[in-house]
């Protein structure tokens, strides 16, 4: 999974939520998808 979508920004969306998921996801040996509200994700560039 390349993207984690979701307007939940109080407890998945939020600085504290990404740190500790990219944590879980490195220790297990998996790269963390980019978690993003969908407004968020059209604005990244390429």
């Amino acid at each position: 999974m390349d993207f984690l979508l979701t307007w939940n920004c109080k407890h998945i969306n939020n600085r504290f939520a990404v740190r500790r998921i990219e944590r879980v996801c490195s220790t297990a040996g998996f790269a963390c998808p980019v978690i993003a509200t969908p407004v968020e994700l059209m604005n990244l560039e390429p």
